[in-house]
């Protein structure tokens, strides 16, 4: 599910940007911290209000 997330919905439309072994860890690592922060918000959004099963959420 993360993949899918960080391939069709952050943006990364094609091969990494980074030319060496320590950017292309780095890029990993943000577009991972980045769909983790959002599937936090969208978990946060859900069980705030009415109550609506997370997965629902986009």
């Amino acid at each position: 599910m993360a993949f899918d997330e960080i391939k069709n919905h952050l943006g990364v439309s094609g091969p990494l940007r980074s030319r060496t072994a320590d950017g292309i860890r780095q890029e990993i690592w943000a577009f991972l911290a980045v769909h983790h922060a959002l599937r936090k918000v969208m978990h946060t959004a859900a069980t705030s209000g009415p109550a609506v099963d997370p997965d629902r959420v986009s």
